[in-house]
């Protein structure tokens, strides 16, 4: 088992030089270009945008706030709420890109309630297992053979739990990508929008490999840390 753990650090170091090329800062970067911003400064702001696209995508029933976080530069769907919280920084405000993130945001909103309910349960299912199996593990409460059970449960949850998150953000970044160029169409000629939403295709294929990379690592990290668990305990 200790060769697994070392095989699995050694796949995520080797997954990160082959598939993260870019850091978080430079792709900030690349949501910043005075041109754009001068080009689609003109556009309402972002809530009225967002309701606009609400309608474009016939999902009308959607409310729309601000995140409580002005510094945050991330907006967010809250299923429990049925809300859109909006970034409301500077950045947020004035990026040529903040009409694909907003839409990124308005299409999580229209996504099947059953797959978004799912990721949610399974995500916190996941964390709460995780916690639970060290904690009961520490106090000595599972024995070794319950504890193998526990741990092949767990990988089968993690692997749900990774192919539900993929599917969702997935779908979302691609619609993203239609669903503002078809917002763009209606307010600017042809050559603007080919320049603007080339950009698009340069963030999204770009920070969309650093976000399943995060995603696939996220979920290694777990099972690592559950298999620190066995050898500490010494039952590998």
């Amino acid at each position: 088992m200790v060769y697994i753990f070392l095989v699995l650090v050694i796949l995520i170091i080797i997954t990160k030089l082959i598939y993260t090329e870019y850091s978080a800062k430079q792709l900030l970067e690349l949501t910043k270009d005075e041109e754009l911003d001068n080009i689609t400064k003109g556009l309402p702001n972002n809530k009225e945008i967002c309701k606009q696209i609400l309608e474009q995508i016939d999902n009308k029933d959607v409310k729309i706030d601000f995140s409580v976080d002005e510094k945050s530069t991330t907006s967010f769907y809250n299923v429990f709420s049925n809300t859109i919280l909006l970034a409301n920084s500077e950045i947020a405000n004035k990026s040529f890109a903040r009409l694909m993130f907003i839409s990124h945001e308005c299409w999580h909103s229209k996504q099947n309630k059953k797959f978004l309910w799912s990721n949610f349960i399974l995500a916190n299912i996941n964390m709460i297992y995780l916690f639970a199996t060290i904690v009961l593990s520490i106090l000595n409460v599972i024995s070794q053979n319950i504890f193998y059970i526990l741990f092949g449960i767990y990988l089968i949850l993690n692997l749900f739990g990774f192919f539900a998150r993929n599917i969702i953000e997935t779908e979302a970044t691609y619609m993203a990508y239609i669903v503002s160029k078809e917002y763009l169409e209606k307010n600017y000629e042809d050559t603007i929008v080919k320049k603007i939403t080339q950009r698009y295709k340069d963030i999204l294929s770009k920070g969309t490999t650093n976000f399943l990379f995060g995603l696939f690592t996220n979920n290694l990290i777990q099972i690592i840390i559950y298999m620190l668990i066995g050898l500490v305990k010494g039952w590998w």
